[in-house]
């Protein structure tokens, strides 16, 4: 039967392998954050995303499915799904764009906010990133460490080319360094993996 215990694994990759975990970013993975407060006090002041980049760079935003135009006015609940992403083609990307000229074609699933007061606690939200916005701002959350369920983390090793084992260049669990093809082997039987990967700078980038 699954715990609740966290396994910690640290990975150190060569920098070209980095985008596979794009993968990862897509699925989800679990931030812990202050809820009760604005997705932008979320997204900027707790996990670091630069206000510009927020404005120019994050067209679509969807909070538990809902589309997002306001980011000062949706706030975040313990336990919800936040989902950014870069612009999309085409009438699909138009229409989903945040504040955009089609946004009135999806008022079905436009955000609206709930009434009542929302309490501010400490919780966790989970966070999915896509297209542009996972290769540029995956690296960060990485780096600064993710927990995902366990068998995301197995698909996902189960699901990488032979040769993205040499590009593990060192490999810990628990805090003790195994051998890369370890990783590969073992069994996560846990429900959930605190992981954090950084780039060796030994390793040029793609």
């Amino acid at each position: 039967m699954p715990t609740h215990e966290i396994i910690k694994a640290k990975l150190t990759v060569a920098a070209r392998w980095l985008p596979v975990f794009g993968a990862l970013m897509s699925r989800g993975f679990v931030v812990a954050v202050q809820t009760g407060v604005s997705l932008r006090s979320v997204l900027c002041d707790q996990l670091g995303i630069e206000a510009s980049y927020l404005e120019n760079r994050i067209q679509t935003i969807f909070l538990n499915g809902q589309a997002v135009d306001d980011v000062n006015q949706a706030v975040v609940k313990h336990g919800a799904v936040v989902a950014i992403s870069a612009a999309m083609p085409g009438l699909v990307g138009a229409v989903m764009r945040r504040g955009g000229l089609y946004a009135g074609l999806r008022s079905g699933i436009s955000y609206r906010a709930e009434g009542g007061t929302v309490e501010v606690l400490a919780g966790t939200i989970q966070l999915k990133l896509f297209n542009l916005v996972a290769k540029e701002l995956g690296p960060h959350f990485l780096s600064q460490g993710i927990r995902v369920d366990s068998r995301v983390w197995q698909e996902f090793l189960s699901g990488q080319p032979e040769d993205f084992q040499q590009g593990v260049i060192t490999a810990h669990v628990d805090g003790r360094r195994i051998e890369p093809l370890d990783l590969f082997e073992r069994q996560w039987p846990t429900e959930n993996v605190h992981l954090v990967v950084t780039i060796d700078p030994g390793h040029g980038r793609a």
